[in-house]
Parts: structure tokens; C-alpha cells; sequence
């Protein structure tokens, strides 16, 4: 998680306070600072403070959103106008936090905006981006299983366990579904075979589409 604010006390806050989540926080008190970060690496969240010293946050955010599409950013700010609010939406932000904020608060949001994915592991994830074709199954009498045309996909981290997927369709939780791996050489291979058996844990809508986590089936 990346957090832009110049409130130093807020950054330690949430630095030591997060600890426990197994979650890697990084903390900048600026824009250019901010835009630095999410072209150097991809963060998963961005609390983003609108206050800035050198920058409006709610611009920030627009360039926040075209160099790091895949990162979910929540606007921070204790001016909860309705003018504020509107305008963080139409910008990209997924949610509004009002200030001040408690650490239990932030812990639900990253609940609600990355599923389980702060959560301790037993499997290590990996990064990568691989395109995948996903059927979605939809039981018939008799709970045989009819497929429906595929859907374009991509994965955005894997383990052993499962993985965490983005689609333009929206995905309900306990929905079953294949994974096609259109890169059967890749060194993700071994984790996405190319016919995989998987289940809805966990949905985020985000826009037309969803970022889903799956847990591949025994």
C-alpha cells in the first residue's frame, strides 16, 4: 500500500499499526514523490490525502489512475464535501475516507477493497501478468456442468493455492469456473496448468469489470 500524506504522524500510524497485516506500506508526503512510486512499482492501494504541499490530490489522482490502472485509490481528506466526494468518484477513486480515521477503519477497507489479500499466506504469490481465457460453469439438472463462451482474462498474481485474476464481467463469490493458460511455457506454468479448476473466494468490482481471487479446486 502506498500512502500519500504530509501528515507524519499519520504515516507512522498506519506503518506500525499495519504491521501485523503482512502488508508492505510505503509512505510519500508529496505528489512527485507519489507519481515516482507508482511508475517505479505496482501497488495494490493508494490512500491518497488531498492536501498536498505541491499538488492537489484529486489531479493527482488522475495521474495516478493513467500510469497505475490496476492500483485502487482511496481518497483521503477531513473536507467530506459533497463536491469532494463527487469528484474523487469521477476520477477513479473506488472510495471516499473521511478524516480522522481509525487503524480498525483502514483494516475493514482493505478487507473490502483487496478481499483477503492482506491476510498471512501459507503459500508464497508471485507477480506476473498472463493472459488467461476463463469459462465460467453454471450447473444443469443433474449438476452437470454447462460452459459458457470464454472470457478474455488476466492474471495478476498466482501461488500454489489460487490466483488473483481481473475481468471484464462481473464474478459472484462460490462461482466455479476453468482457466485456460494461454502461455503453457511459461514459468507460471506449474501453477496454471492449462485446463485449471477454480472457485470465487473473494470479488472487488471495479468499473464495467472485477478483480477476483480464485482458489484452485483439489
Amino acid at each position: 500500500m502506498l500512502v500519500v500524506d504530509d501528515d507524519q504522524l499519520i504515516g507512522w500510524a498506519l506503518e506500525k499499526g499495519l504491521a501485523r497485516e503482512n502488508l508492505q506500506v510505503h509512505v510519500v508526503e508529496n505528489g512527485r514523490d507519489a507519481l515516482a512510486e507508482v511508475e517505479k512499482d505496482l501497488y495494490h492501494l493508494v490512500l491518497l490525502d488531498i492536501h498536498l504541499p505541491d499538488v492537489d490530490g484529486l489531479e493527482l489522482l488522475k495521474e495516478i489512475r493513467r500510469k497505475s490502472p490496476d492500483s485502487r485509490v482511496v481518497i483521503t481528506s477531513a473536507d467530506s464535501s459533497e463536491s469532494n466526494k463527487e469528484k474523487a468518484v469521477s476520477g477513479g477513486a473506488s472510495r471516499f475516507l473521511e478524516k480522522p480515521f481509525t487503524i480498525s477503519a483502514i483494516q475493514e477497507l482493505l478487507k473490502g477493497e483487496l478481499g483477503d489479500y492482506p491476510r498471512k499466506r501459507k503459500h508464497e504469490r508471485y507477480i506476473c501478468n498472463i493472459p488467461l481465457s476463463v469459462v465460467l460453469l453454471g450447473a444443469l439438472a443433474g449438476d452437470s456442468p454447462q460452459a459458457a463462451e470464454p472470457l478474455r482474462s488476466n492474471a495478476l498474481d498466482v501461488s500454489k493455492a489460487g490466483v488473483r485474476i481481473i475481468l471484464g464481467d462481473l464474478l459472484t463469490v462460490g462461482q466455479k469456473l476453468q482457466l485456460f493458460n494461454a502461455m503453457e511455457d511459461s514459468m507460471f506454468a506449474r501453477f496454471i496448468p492449462p485446463r485449471a479448476s477454480a472457485e470465487v473466494v473473494w470479488v472487488a468490482p471495479d468499473g464495467d469489470g472485477c478483480t477476483a481471487g480464485l482458489r484452485f479446486a483439489c
